[in-house]
């Protein structure tokens, strides 16, 4: 493998090792531009310093002295013949044995400068120059440029498609399509003196080629333009509107001043003072018996010869006449302003719009069956050959005006020219452009439609834009079967087409989706579903997929912040996988906020992409296919939830061969959005759910209304039963608040209440310490409010973890955890209780000392054993425990230390995985003996 460089010369390798050449080695230069192999094994290396052939171990360099038309080598082709051909700085080479033989801009090249060359299927060179495009056939060079429809002059690459179409790569305006050598746009650099609108289009039996304008004659012999005007050959007037050649071959030119007769000499000028009626003269032309009938803006005249014979508006004839015109029967027809007119034994006949003729009348032509072609302002107008012929036998005159219009396919209402072209076809030129399609019969009844209609513009990929509407042969077809039509341009007013030359689209457009974006924002899918990235060590030099994507959507590779972000914003957003080179995502599933989605499309069509023409379909959103629209991105919001396929088809408008412009096969893409969170299935469950209760509720309201009837027509029972109600809720209210509920249930329901002997039972006491001395310091009001406020402060604690308060003696209070219901957890919750009556304490000391007042200390105790429970006496009976669980109890209470929480072993052994205690040891105890007694610490968290 060989490789050329643009600075380090040339590099040889071989499989295995790499052998590097330049300037030391003999080299010309080290700046390497183009490659080849010839047929005999030799590489060829073209450079700024000149060329060079590698032979084996020999190196053998060229330049100018050798015969190259520059040392400067841009480009090397090795053709299919086996020839090679260098394109320079200073012209194009070819090489062989002898020596080179060098083409330039003296040959016909657009320039010396050659970048590029490729061989088309015919084996001929298409050379990339600094000024165009030029075509070598082997004898000739042809050159294109702007003026024929490149993009622009400055070409740099040149490719050529197996179809025969050629891509040329230009420096500013992108890539350009040159369909052939079907159109030339003339101008000043052609020889054109005057680009001004012309009038007139000509051809004598010699085949030159006259245009009549404003600014004189030019005659084009095929070869170049001769021009004749007031300072070059001798015209009388520039000014000239139409020309014409007589039986025996001599040129007349009509105009502003008169009439000139041209012999190919010398110029005989004719006006006012040899009698004609009018200063300007519009058109001549001369009938089957020799006699020139001239057209004035006024009038017609009859001049044999030797005199005129005039009529004008008070013959009937309308002014401001535009052309006259003789059809193959002998029926004389003149077009005005005002619309046709036929002249018949002196008398004129009108048609317009009242005849049946629509719009102003802009042309006239007979085709080979006699039939009658009428250009206007509203397409053209027909009438057919037997109503011609029969025009002497028609007492009225009247005709029957067949109507082509835009409603059978004609792209503009204006048909200023009208041209039969070979192969049956029609050309019509108009403000756009040139139409071109099958003859169509108008003498049928059932016409609908012009047929392989075919459109030459500006917007199609044509460098024409409009034809002249004002003149008689502005558009004109010469004997080799060109069209040349005048334009209204002042830069590129005459165009030649050849017609047989177009190259025709073969193919239909391939369709290609090129993005999807999510509410019109792009998306980088790569770096979603490669997300978080892993860039292995052998990837740090290279661009791994998401790098690609992400520079082409946003412009830069993304920072991992940046990446982050976009994962977070698309979060919810899933993909299969992600298609190669455009980048679209595969079974994408979107979330309900992303339901505006947005799809980007076009085809291979490069250089003209608004010959394009696309159609979309959203399956499930749509009801029937778009518009036919040359926009290639549509966006569908507010998608609901479900699966969509999207559709899009694409069809080429410009010149095609048959079957060639039909629309494509639908591009299909499929997708998924998941439904709002209001919208999912359980969503509609918990509606029905509501539904039902709300209808519940409804049916309830009405039953509670319905027992409210019946509760006011009883109002006088219930308001006895509601007062006895109450007062059994008082006795009620009143008894819970001094038995357990199950106690207080079972006094109701029996009369009396059980004793009940209870296994386990812990039980709590406390006491204030130095109460005796602290109530003789306080007054009674404030003393039973001291004692209230830590009592009731300890009735919350018992009501929150579930204990039952038995009795208050004097500061004593006593409770007890497992009943009246026996439980688990009695121990526990007593030890939980006793230390929130610990920092209660503590904090209610606190406040008092900071307000200076006295205050009580506590001690509690506690043990756990069993108890009987019941209720005493008979009047102010109350719920009691009994027991020497109970006095141990109180032992514990009496032995503890002042906000120490003490108790026994027995409780001890129930808490102390949950709790943190200090064992205090064998504590004697009155009347118990020595007793295991804890101090608890805090109590361990257990969830």
């Amino acid at each position: 493998m060989w490789f050329g460089s643009y600075d380090a010369g040339i590099t040889k390798y071989d499989g295995e090792s790499f052998t590097n050449l330049s300037s030391a080695d003999g080299l010309p230069g080290d700046f390497i531009l183009g490659t080849a192999r010839d047929d005999a094994g030799n590489m060829w290396f073209g450079g700024v310093g000149g060329l060079t052939k590698i032979s084996g171990d020999n190196l053998t360099n060229f330049s100018i002295e050798d015969g190259l038309p520059s040392n400067a080598v841009l480009s090397i082709l090795h053709k299919s013949d086996k020839s090679l051909w260098f394109g320079t700085v200073g012209g194009l080479a070819k090489y062989d044995e002898k020596g080179f033989h060098n083409f330039t801009v003296n040959d016909g090249m657009a320039d010396n400068t050659v970048w590029d060359m490729a061989e088309d299927g015919k084996g001929e060179l298409w050379l990339a120059t600094y000024f165009g495009l030029s075509h070598y056939d082997g004898s000739k060079i042809t050159s294109y440029t702007k003026s024929v429809g490149l993009l622009e002059n400055g070409a740099r690459d040149v490719a050529v498609e197996k179809n025969g179409t050629v891509w040329v790569g230009t420096e500013e305006a992108g890539l350009s399509r040159f369909d052939g050598e079907a159109f030339t746009n003339f101008t000043k650099d052609y020889g054109l003196k005057h680009t001004a609108v012309i009038n007139d289009i000509f051809q004598d039996r010699e085949g030159n080629i006259w245009f009549a304008s404003v600014m004189g004659l030019h005659k084009y012999d095929g070869f170049g333009f001769t021009m004749y005007s007031r300072n070059h050959g001798g015209l009388l007037e520039n000014s000239i509107d139409c020309s014409y050649q007589d039986d025996t071959g001599l040129l007349w030119f009509v105009g502003a001043k008169g009439m000139t007769k041209f012999d190919g000499k010398s110029f005989i000028h004719y006006s006012q003072a040899q009698g004609f009626p009018d200063e300007k003269v519009v058109d001549i032309l001369q009938g089957k018996d020799g006699i020139f009938w001239l057209a004035f803006e006024t009038g017609i005249a009859r001049f044999d010869g030797k005199s005129l014979t005039q009529y004008s508006a008070d013959h009937g004839l309308p002014v401001d006449i535009k052309e006259i015109f003789i059809d193959s029967f002998g029926n004389f027809w003149i077009i005005s302003a005002y619309g046709l007119t036929l002249f018949e034994n002196g008398v004129f006949i009108h048609y317009g719009r009242e005849q049946g003729l629509e719009g102003i009348v802009t042309d006239i032509l007979q085709d080979e069956k006699g039939n009658l072609w009428l250009g206007t302002y509203r397409g053209i107008a027909f009438v057919d050959s037997k109503q011609l012929s029969a025009i002497s036998t028609n007492l009225e005159k009247k005709f029957d005006f067949k109507t082509l219009d835009q409603s059978h396919g004609l792209v503009d209402r204006y048909a200023y020219q009208l041209l039969f072209v070979p192969e049956g076809k029609l050309a019509v030129g108009s403000s756009r452009g040139i139409q071109i399609f099958d003859v169509p019969d108008l003498g049928s009844g059932d016409f609908s439609k012009i047929s392989s209609s075919e459109w030459y513009h500006s917007s199609t990929g044509f460098p024409v834009k409009d034809v002249n509407p004002i003149g008689k042969n502005t558009m004109f077809l010469d004997k080799d079967g060109i069209i040349w039509a005048a334009t209204e341009s002042g830069n590129t007013g005459l165009v030649r087409f050849d017609y047989k030359k177009v190259n025709k689209n073969k193919t239909k457009p391939q369709l290609r989706l090129k993005d999807i974006r999510l509410n019109e924002a792009p998306v980088s899918w790569q770096s979603i579903i490669d997300y978080p990235q892993v860039i292995e060590p052998k990837d740090t030099a290279n661009t791994v997929p998401a790098h690609v994507e992400e520079m082409l959507k946003y412009g830069k590779k993304l920072s991992e912040a940046e990446r982050d972000s976009l994962a977070s914003h698309f979060k919810g957003v899933t993909l299969a996988d992600v298609s190669p080179f455009y980048m679209i995502p595969q079974d994408l599933v979107l979330p309900y906020r992303f339901n505006r989605v947005t799809f980007e499309f076009g085809t291979d069509e490069l250089t003209n992409p608004d010959l394009i023409e696309y159609q979309y379909f959203l399956q499930d959103y749509d009801k029937v296919w778009s518009p036919v629209t040359k926009e290639s991105k549509v966006t569908f919001g507010n998608i609901r939830e479900g699966s969509y396929t999207f559709r899009v088809r694409a069809r080429f408008t410009g010149v095609s061969e048959k079957g060639a412009d039909a629309w494509t096969a639908p591009l299909e893409f499929t997708f998924q959005v998941l439904p709002p969170w209001y919208r999912t299935w359980w969503a509609y469950l918990s509606y029905a759910l509501l539904f039902i209760a709300i209808f519940r509720y409804y049916i309830k309201r009405r039953e509670w209304a319905l027992r409210k009837r019946q509760e006011e027509l009883e109002e006088t029972v219930s308001i006895r039963t509601s007062e006895l109600r109450a007062e059994k809720k008082k006795s009620d209210d009143l008894l819970l608040n001094i038995l357990p509920e199950e106690v207080a249930e079972e006094l109701k329901a029996k009369g009396n209440a059980d004793a009940q002997l209870i296994d386990q039972v812990t039980v709590l006491f406390t006491d204030f310490k130095g109460f005796t001395q602290l109530s003789e310091k306080l007054s009674p009001k404030e003393l039973v409010a001291e004692i209230n406020e830590c009592f009731s402060a300890f009735d919350l604690i018992m009501e929150k973890h579930g204990i039952e308060k038995i009795k208050t003696i004097g500061d004593a209070y006593m409770a007890a955890g497992g009943l009246p219901t026996p439980n688990q957890t009695h121990a526990i919750d007593v030890v939980k209780a006793a230390l929130d009556i610990q920092e209660f304490m503590k904090k209610h000391k606190e406040d008092r000392e900071a307000r200076g007042d006295l205050f009580f200390e506590i001690r509690i105790g506690i043990h756990t054993g069993p108890v009987v429970a019941g209720i005493v006496g008979v009047k102010k009976f109350q719920y009691d425990i009994w027991g020497d669980t109970v006095n141990t109890a109180s032992r514990m209470e009496s032995s503890g230390e002042i906000g120490k929480v003490n108790i026994s072993g027995t409780t001890y052994e129930l808490v102390k995985d949950r709790t943190e205690c200090f064992y205090r040891g064998k504590i004697s105890a009155k009347g118990k003996g020595d007793i295991d007694m804890y101090f608890v610490e805090r109590v361990e968290r257990k969830d």
